[in-house]
């Protein structure tokens, strides 16, 4: 896997700026530093545009009798969350709206029992971890299980490695395409011709990763 500085110095070399030694650091030059900043802007693109395989993470908890909110741990406030399973019942969570929420838990008389649904609560301010609320309020403790897209956090020591390897031309790319407009090129035949090749191996790579997903709809990168 590539790591913060490997990945600065693809950049560099297409830039035509010296890369940076093997005993220098990002943080010591100005410029390298602001390639890693617009690294990790491309980094975060490329992982929103996908449910990659490589960010998919399946997360659990167990639930306490008469709670009904949960946060989902090792999870972000850029955690996607695809499907939750009652595995202490062998069941498939439904996820349902606010207002069959609330139409279940504010009329009529509440009977706690093993939940099979769900609806999502945003993020916990304290944790910042993503939150769901579950039906019916569980009567006793049933093991939750959640899939779960988690993007990786920024990168900013010079030896992190990038998680997503299979969008890391593309990263490489974005990261470029930025440098340029940051640089005041955009608009010519370089930006046009760096932006059309990121978004060829972005648009490559989901392709790929697709073919781990066939049921899963058609993106296309615009």
């Amino acid at each position: 896997m590539a790591t913060r500085k490997e990945l600065v110095n693809e950049v560099l070399r297409r830039l035509r700026e010296p890369e940076l030694a093997s005993g220098s650091t990002i943080a010591s030059n100005t410029y390298a530093t602001m390639v890693a900043s617009f690294l990790n802007d491309a980094k975060q693109e490329c992982e929103d545009a996908w449910n990659w395989g490589q960010l998919r993470k399946t997360v659990e908890f167990d639930t306490v009798s008469g709670t009904s909110l949960y946060s989902l741990p090792l999870t972000s406030v850029r955690t996607k969350l695809l499907s939750m399973w009652n595995s202490t019942q062998n069941c498939r969570m439904r996820q349902v709206t606010e207002d069959y929420y609330n139409k279940s838990t504010l009329i009529g008389t509440q009977v706690n029992a093993s939940p099979s649904y769900y609806r999502d609560r945003g993020i916990n301010p304290a944790s910042e971890n993503k939150q769901v609320e579950l039906l019916s309020i569980p009567d006793g403790v049933y093991t939750i299980k959640a899939e779960t897209v988690n993007p990786q956090k920024d990168l900013v020591n010079d030896d992190d490695k990038l998680t997503l390897t299979l969008g890391k031309q593309a990263i490489v790319y974005g990261t470029w395409a930025l440098c340029i407009s940051e640089r005041g090129e955009d608009g010519g035949q370089l930006m046009d011709e760096v932006t059309q090749k990121y978004g060829f191996h972005l648009q490559t790579a989901i392709s790929l990763d697709r073919r781990s997903y066939p049921d899963e709809g058609d993106l296309e990168v615009v």
